[in-house]
C-alpha cells in the first residue's frame, strides 16, 4: 500500500520544500570542505561574512552530503522507490550530452586563453563537484522524482520540466547580490534555464541522475579552470569571448531537452517513472486488499 505524505503529496509544494531541505542538509557537510581546506592548498578561500573572517570551501563535502540525501530520500519511500542512481540510461544520457559538452569546452578553452589557467586544475575539478552534485540532487534528483510519484497525465511531464528549468535559471540570478556583474549574471541565469531544460529532460528520460551529475561536473570543472572564476568562487564578473560558445551550448541543450520530452515520448516517460515507483505492484496490492475486504 502506498504511503501517504501530507506535504510531499502536494507535488509542486513538495518540489520546493525538498529543494530547500536538500540545500540546507547538503550545506551542513561544508564542514568537511573547511577541514580539507586546512590540508589542501588552494581548496579554501578566505573571505568576510558580516565583517568576520572565514574560510569558504565547497567540493567533496557537498558531494558526500548530496549522495547521503538521495539515499535518505530513497529510504524514506522504501520499498516503493527504486532510487535516482543506476547504470541504466547512463550511456544514453552522456551521448546526448556530447554536443553541449563540446561547445562548453570550446568556450571554456577560449576563456582560459583570455584569463589564464587556474593555479591548480585539480582544485578546480574538486570545486566543480559542489554545484554538480548539490544542484542536480536539489533541482532535479529528489524534486522531480517526488513529482513523478504522483504524475498521472502526460501534462504532468511538461509541468515539472518547466518548473525545474525556470527556477534553476532564476536562482542563478542571485549572484548579483553576491557581487557579480548584473549583465553577466542575467546572461548566466538565462543560460541556466537552457541547461535546466537539458538536464531535466535527461533525468526524465532515464530516471538516472548520474548522466546529469557527470555532465554538470565536467562543464563547471573545466570552466572553473579559469583563473578569474577560480579566484571569485565562480562569480562571473564579465562576459568574455568564450562565453558566447557557452551560451550557445545552453541554447543547444535547451533544444535537445525539448526534443527529448516532446509529446511522442510522454507515455514512455510516464511508464519509466511508474516502474521506478513500482506503481504496478502498488495497484496489485491495493486490488488484493479490496478483494479481501469485499
Amino acid at each position: 500500500m502506498e504511503k501517504k505524505h501530507k506535504i510531499l503529496d502536494h507535488t509542486i509544494i513538495g518540489y520546493f520544500i525538498l529543494l530547500i531541505i536538500a540545500e540546507v542538509f547538503i550545506g551542513m557537510f561544508g564542514f568537511l570542505d573547511k577541514f580539507l581546506a586546512n590540508y589542501i592548498p588552494g581548496y579554501g578561500m578566505e573571505t568576510q561574512v558580516m565583517g568576520i573572517d572565514t574560510v569558504q570551501a565547497s567540493g567533496i563535502g557537498y558531494a558526500i552530503g548530496s549522495v547521503i540525501f538521495v539515499l535518505l530520500f530513497t529510504l524514506w519511500f522504501r520499498p516503493h522507490f527504486k532510487g535516482c542512481f543506476s547504470r541504466k540510461g547512463l550511456l544514453y544520457g552522456l551521448c546526448f550530452s556530447l554536443p553541449v559538452l563540446v561547445l562548453s569546452f570550446i568556450g571554456s578553452g577560449l576563456n582560459i586563453a583570455e584569463k589564464g589557467l587556474a593555479a591548480s586544475i585539480l582544485i578546480a575539478f574538486l570545486k566543480g563537484m559542489a554545484p554538480a552534485f548539490s544542484e542536480e540532487v536539489g533541482f532535479r534528483g529528489v524534486g522531480i522524482a517526488n513529482y513523478m510519484r504522483k504524475a498521472e497525465s502526460e501534462k504532468d511531464v511538461m509541468k515539472i520540466f518547466w518548473i525545474s528549468a525556470i527556477f534553476f535559471g532564476l536562482i542563478h540570478s542571485v549572484n548579483i547580490f553576491a557581487g557579480a556583474d548584473i549583465v553577466s549574471s542575467l546572461v548566466q541565469a538565462v543560460s541556466a534555464i537552457g541547461m535546466g531544460m537539458f538536464f531535466g529532460a535527461i533525468y526524465l528520460r532515464t530516471g538516472n541522475l548520474w548522466p546529469t551529475i557527470i555532465a554538470h561536473w565536467a562543464i563547471d570543472s573545466v570552466e572553473m579552470c579559469r583563473a578569474d572564476l577560480n579566484e571569485s568562487a565562480g562569480k562571473v564578473m564579465e562576459i568574455l569571448t568564450g562565453d558566447y560558445f557557452i551560451i550557445a551550448s545552453a541554447v543547444v541543450g535547451g533544444i535537445i531537452g525539448l526534443i527529448l520530452v516532446r509529446k511522442k515520448y510522454h507515455e514512455e516517460i510516464l511508464e519509466l517513472w511508474n516502474d521506478k515507483w513500482n506503481k504496478s505492484e502498488l495497484n496489485k496490492t491495493d486490488l488484493n486488499k479490496s478483494d479481501v475486504t469485499e
